[in-house]
């Protein structure tokens, strides 16, 4: 095996902090990516579909991705929407996830990683969470974020449950697979 075959074996892809490769947003129902949790399993691909539709995309092809809101690697705000314990449920265990834990997803040609920020119970008609800058829809934005929406508590739609992540960097999908898939440790933030 070469050196560069061990490396990607290994999780050694270089990261990158340049502007990644940003998607045009596809029309609604299109599954355009995937999001692996390591703190869940770091196998487990989730589908990523456009729309919040919940007969057509929620309740159908599991996570959701809010029309009009940014794409992975844009800066902005990729808001993604899911079940908790009906249709697949994949976000059934986001109350486990920690500060610094890694949120990646997976387009055609990138791999981009994010990291948990902060977590936040909001009531269903907020929807400031979602804006490009969340909490501040008049900002105009410069980090690329990601939130992550589900109903609160479990067996409720009373609350939502948000999660909010930065990106941390992102890497062609030619070139490996990022570490925080293939080295446990490295997908975990706190509460490891």
């Amino acid at each position: 095996m070469t050196a560069r075959a061990t490396a990607r074996a290994a999780g050694g892809a270089t990261r990158r902090r340049d502007p990644a490769p940003v998607l045009a947003e596809p029309a609604e129902a299109t599954t355009f990516a995937t999001l692996r949790v390591p703190r869940w399993d770091p196998d487990a691909a989730l589908p990523v579909s456009q729309g919040t539709s919940r007969s057509r995309v929620l309740d159908r092809l599991g996570v959701g991705h809010y029309a009009g809101t940014a794409m992975p690697g844009e800066v902005g705000n990729v808001a993604l929407a899911g079940h908790r314990v009906t249709y697949g449920r994949p976000f059934h265990r986001i109350e486990e996830l920690a500060l610094g834990d890694a949120l990646v997803v997976q387009t055609a040609d990138a791999w981009y990683v994010y990291r948990v920020t902060g977590t936040a119970v909001v009531g269903p008609a907020d929807v400031e969470v979602v804006a490009p800058v969340p909490g501040d829809p008049d900002a105009a934005p410069t980090r690329a974020l990601m939130t992550l929406t589900t109903c609160h508590p479990t067996y409720s739609a009373r609350e939502r449950y948000v999660v909010h992540a930065e990106l941390d960097s992102w890497l062609p999908v030619a070139d490996g697979v990022p570490v925080e898939l293939t080295d446990p440790a490295a997908g975990l933030g706190g509460g490891a």
